[in-house]
């Protein structure tokens, strides 16, 4: 694969941003120039905004929006960014338009969770861009340590199955007081990338019923000052030290030697490269799982599949229809010969 800079951290960082493209999250020239393209991005918005041109102006503010998400990534510590504007949401539901949803049943959702720096502007295009047009709801939220809450001083922890006990608390709450939105908790799923992976896997050796998992690149690097730093900042810690003790905490192995993946009941779609999982995905007594590893970029085998945004998303939603008993119709080619 081609590669942009001399160090691995910013070639993956700028493949990172240009992997949203396929979404609308970038354009791939406006990256390549990368100058003040936020700016830039957001003046052609506040143009067509006043123009009327509504497709050009959404288009134009998501470039600038992920650009300036991308960029403030940079910053670590309690100070504020220049251009944060305190423009905060809890959590964000995706319903599929009424076009979009499935012929039969109630819709299926997916639980879309990040990692140790992923914040829900950046899985916006990941799972809520794809699933809704296959039927599915999508839910983000930002858990302990992570956008939102650490903003709050809330800081990481390793039990991410409590977390998801009030992720499922809260949605069966929703599903009950608002029936209109016609929600299928029975045919729920938790995804994750990179340590995402790792609370997608720990969601479902809990109590809330989760019904599919998918584990995408687990892996865990902490290589370069830079990442030291960020890692005090989501776990609450002030020396490196503290760091490694602290992350003796997110472990799948239980004191008596056992390990927490005997717990889950439901299927497990798990992903990683051949030398970068958090776990040996060959070796672990999980009860129904499905491997994907990836050799290449272009196969998903950079960090939390970024570059490959839509052959994860293909893969897991296929996943999630066969787990979950989605039947869709075969398409037809123009011809009439079956696709």
């Amino acid at each position: 694969m081609h590669h942009f800079f001399k160090g691995p951290f910013f070639d993956f960082e700028l493949v990172r941003i240009l992997g949203t493209a396929p979404y609308g999250g970038a354009d791939q020239a406006e990256v390549l120039e990368a100058t003040a393209q936020a700016q830039h991005a957001e003046a052609i918005a506040e143009g067509a905004r006043r123009a009327g041109d509504r497709v050009t102006a959404r288009r134009a503010y998501l470039h600038a929006s992920n650009y300036t998400r991308a960029s403030a990534y940079m910053l670590t510590g309690a100070a504020a960014g220049p251009t944060q504007r305190g423009s905060l949401r809890a959590c964000c539901l995706y319903l599929p338009p009424p076009s979009r949803r499935l012929p039969r049943g109630k819709i299926p959702l997916l639980i879309s969770k990040g990692g140790a720096d992923t914040l829900q502007e950046e899985l916006f295009y990941m799972h809520p861009l794809a699933g809704p047009d296959l039927g599915y709801a999508v839910l983000t939220s930002e858990g302990p340590g992570q956008g939102i809450m650490l903003r709050r001083g809330v800081m990481m922890r390793p039990d991410w199955e409590a977390v998801m006990s009030a992720v499922i608390d809260f949605l069966e709450h929703l599903t009950r007081t608002q029936p209109e939105l016609n929600l299928d908790m029975s045919r729920d799923a938790v995804a994750g990338a990179s340590l995402g992976g790792y609370f997608a896997l720990r969601s479902a050796a809990g109590d809330a019923v989760v019904n599919a998992v998918i584990s995408l690149g687990m892996r865990a690097s902490f290589q370069m000052r830079w990442e030291v730093g960020l890692a005090c900042t989501f776990f609450g810690q002030e020396s490196p030290a503290q760091i490694l003790k602290e992350r003796k905490r997110y472990t799948l192995s239980l004191p008596d030697g056992d390990s927490l993946l005997g717990r889950i009941r439901c299927p497990v779609l798990v992903s990683s490269t051949s030398d970068s999982l958090y776990l040996d995905a060959n070796h672990h007594n999980m009860r129904d799982k499905e491997l994907w590893m990836a050799s290449t970029p272009g196969q998903g085998a950079l960090q939390a599949k970024m570059g490959a945004l839509q052959l994860a998303n293909y893969t897991t939603f296929r996943f999630l229809d066969k787990k979950l008993g989605i039947e869709r119709t075969q398409l037809e080619l123009p011809n009439g010969s079956p696709s």
